[in-house]
């Protein structure tokens, strides 16, 4: 039985364009996705980092888990009363504070991806290669 892809109406054999709305009929109606719920589109607060890298080498293993996220300035040192009470500080990227935030829908996952990375700190290498003498 043909389907009306618009009217989602079914007709018989015969009919070969739908008769309501005059779309050409199909052997089954298209798969429609679910709708998206509100959770998919407010972020929560996953964690805060120290550091630029912490924060980049953090956002890069959500996004492998297929997890989008978003990072922001936060702490003390981002209040701007602080900033005008204070002189500048001299600061690295290592000072900054970076909240890391993520959809509600994958806050469970998120959680599970940020203890893992937690447990495991900041991968450092050391180099084999001698330097050269001089």
């Amino acid at each position: 039985m043909p389907f009306c892809p618009t009217c989602k109406s079914e007709y018989r054999s015969t009919v070969r364009c739908c008769p309501d709305c005059g779309s050409d009929l199909v052997a089954q109606l298209p798969v429609e996705p679910e709708p998206l719920h509100e959770d998919e589109y407010v972020q929560v607060l996953l964690c805060t980092v120290q550091g630029e890298i912490q924060a980049g080498l953090l956002r890069d293993r959500l996004r492998l888990q297929g997890i989008p996220s978003r990072a922001q300035l936060g702490g003390i040192r981002d209040s701007p009363y602080y900033l005008a009470a204070m002189p500048a500080p001299v600061s690295s990227p290592l000072d900054v504070v970076l909240r890391i935030y993520v959809r509600r829908g994958d806050l469970g996952r998120a959680q599970q991806v940020y203890d893992d990375f937690d447990s495991q700190g900041l991968e450092t290498t050391t180099s084999e290669v001698e330097p050269e003498e001089s």
